[in-house]
């Protein structure tokens, strides 16, 4: 019984943190204008942002032990990047073009 309530506590850190992190990420391209939400919400989802990076220790300070735990805890789990990390918001400036060239010359 005892091991069980460990792992229960220890998936519940787990999913709380990887809740934060994608939810962190979420609310900073909301923030930042990078969706097709309506900037009247661009204010609330800087104070989510907020609330979201506190929870992941952000807001302390460098030398802080919890943030520096947590931080590992991140890295280790491969969690430290919400799926922004996966599919980038790509400035519309940048171009990705595939071309394939033959040997007869064309394109």
């Amino acid at each position: 019984m005892y091991w069980k309530r460990i792992h229960t506590a220890w998936f519940e850190i787990h999913f709380f943190l990887l809740t934060a992190v994608c939810l962190a990420g979420i609310f900073w391209l909301i923030a930042e204008g990078s969706t097709i939400l309506p900037s009247a919400i661009d204010a609330d989802a800087r104070k989510a942002q907020l609330v979201a990076t506190w929870c992941l220790g952000k807001e302390a300070r460098a030398s802080n032990p919890l943030r520096k735990s947590i931080a590992t805890y991140l890295h280790a789990a491969g969690i430290q990047a919400g799926y922004s990390f996966f599919a980038p918001n790509v400035p519309s400036q940048h171009r990705l073009s595939f071309e394939l060239f033959y040997d007869d010359g064309h394109v």
